[in-house]
């Protein structure tokens, strides 16, 4: 009996759930920080290393080829492991002439469509109908 009592305490959804939820993540975050910082450590040693082999290249062919190693082996560890940013592109729609947005319509099935759903794709502005699927570019009528 005593341990179904432990049992309910942990249910999903409960105070105690979320805290050890949130405890797990900032672990992850912080071992994830960690990790990064360490790479970065050998990364550079290997580059100090490799220049020190470079420098001492007049005793021999090999630290040559070794420094050059290091150092091309740390530069390609930094290259695998530095931070993607994801870049977001936003685009916005500016109606010449201060018009007014009539109704639209489907050309496929004459359905009246809703103006706020426009995307713009490639640099033009498309409007997909919810009932029949037709994608369509929207173009503005000439106003002579």
């Amino acid at each position: 009996m005593h341990s179904n009592h432990h049992l309910k305490q942990f249910k999903k959804g409960t105070p105690i759930n979320k805290a050890a939820n949130d405890l797990v993540i900032g672990a992850l975050i912080l071992a994830k920080g960690a990790l990064r910082v360490a790479i970065y450590a050998v990364a550079a040693a290997m580059i100090f290393f490799g220049i020190v082999f470079v420098i001492s290249s007049n005793l021999g062919a090999i630290y040559l080829v070794e420094g050059i190693i290091l150092i091309g082996v740390a530069a390609g560890i930094l290259v695998l492991t530095r931070e993607k940013k994801t870049i977001e592109i936003k685009q916005s729609v500016e109606l010449g002439g201060g018009g007014k947005v009539k109704e639209i319509r489907c050309p496929n099935c004459s359905a009246y469509l809703d103006p706020s759903t426009i995307r713009v794709i490639d640099g033009k502005p498309y409007l997909t109908c919810k009932y029949c699927g037709n994608k369509f570019e929207l173009t503005e009528e000439p106003k002579w």
